[in-house]
């Protein structure tokens, strides 16, 4: 912690300490203090002074008739003022560990005084970032993604279900034709519902689904890895929509976009190792991705695309669906020994295969 812990911790409250930084003088850069880096750290030496400090001053507020802002408590008394006017980022990690909520940061605001929500307005933004992404998290990757700006606009809009995002759903509709498979979809927050409505993208006319908000891990934006190939992205949709608002697209035309887009490349595969397969059913439909693992490669001798073997281990062994061989690498769609078409493949990281884990079925899928 160095400075930080040492000067603040023996001196809040002491006035004659901070004689360089009164109610009147000019905010310090928080880049200058050397601050930032070290949030959780310094919230978890600092907490029980941050909450001293707030339980203090709002029990204060709420018995005696506030001070001006300019009056100074007695020397070795936590004062909430004190840290407003000369700790910035201890005031804002105190506010981002009491705001989980819009309601938690509205009623901080209202129980302080004007010169807090001043110093509020510099990270107000991040603040409702942070609980847009607790709240809804695929939906936060994704507009971070897209760029998004405004995330008090973005909160209030999507609690007003006016935000739709196309995402991946696990486990679709909880059937086990989908077992171990994440499907794109439309989706959009119904507060009525605490849910998400899900709008599958298919060429055949599909039911929405509803996910409920309590099983959000079932969504996920497009995967990191592979985001500067697909390039994901069209956030939202015609105001009445379904299943089928997305038109046909053919893979292999010019300009495919996600989640039609055949993803490339044949780097970074290892034998042993989680892999996500491109495929899908109708050649109109968008692909889904479908979790296995690589037993065998090879590199072709065209040196742009490989062969892979790849075991579906939530199928018995005897299945014929257990394992399928596959080439990939560019942007060709190709007509698959299951039936429908292959598109590319995808190293599934670490955490992404814990992921897919939850989802593994308890008994073997049989058809």
């Amino acid at each position: 912690m160095g400075a930080y812990s040492g000067s603040m911790l023996g001196n809040v409250g002491d006035r004659d300490a901070f004689c360089q930084c009164g109610p009147s003088s000019l905010l310090e850069e928080p880049q200058a203090r050397g601050f930032y880096g070290q949030g959780e750290e310094s919230f978890r030496d600092l907490g029980n002074l941050g909450m001293q400090v707030l339980t203090s001053e709002l029990c204060a507020r709420n018995s005696v008739k506030p001070e001006p802002i300019c009056q100074w408590t007695a020397p070795g008394v936590p004062s909430l003022t004190t840290i407003v006017e000369c700790h910035q980022p201890l005031l804002f990690e105190i506010a981002s560990y009491l705001a989980e909520k819009p309601r938690d940061f509205v009623t901080f605001g209202s129980l302080s005084a004007n010169s807090v929500m001043t110093q509020m307005d510099f990270i107000a933004n991040s603040m409702w970032g942070g609980m847009y992404a607790r709240r809804w998290s695929a939906f936060h990757e994704c507009m971070s993604y897209l760029g998004a700006k405004d995330w008090r606009g973005l909160y209030r809009d999507t609690l007003a279900g006016r935000c739709e995002c196309t995402l991946e759903v696990f486990d679709r509709e909880k059937k086990l034709g989908f077992a171990m498979a994440a499907m794109p979809a439309r989706a959009q927050y119904e507060a009525s519902l605490d849910a998400y409505i899900v709008r599958y993208l298919s060429a055949s006319e599909v039911l929405p689904e509803k996910v409920p908000a309590a099983e959000g891990h079932r969504l996920r934006f497009c995967p990191p890895s592979c985001r500067d190939r697909l390039q994901p992205g069209f956030p939202t949709a015609a105001a009445q929509s379904d299943a089928r608002v997305e038109s046909v697209m053919p893979e292999s035309a010019p300009g495919a976009s996600y989640p039609y887009r055949v993803l490339r490349g044949i780097e970074g595969f290892k034998v042993g190792q989680g892999v996500e397969l491109q495929w899908k059913m109708q050649y109109g439909s968008p692909f889904g991705w479908w979790y296995g693992n690589l037993e065998a490669i090879r590199t072709n001798p065209d040196g742009k695309t490989a062969t892979v073997t790849i075991a579906f281990k939530h199928f018995p062994a005897t299945s014929r669906w257990y394992r399928l061989e596959v080439q990939f690498g560019d942007s060709d769609m190709r007509p698959c020994s299951f039936g429908g078409y292959t598109g590319g493949i995808r190293v599934a990281a670490e955490s992404e295969t814990r992921h897919w884990m939850r989802f593994f079925p308890k008994e073997p899928v049989v058809f």
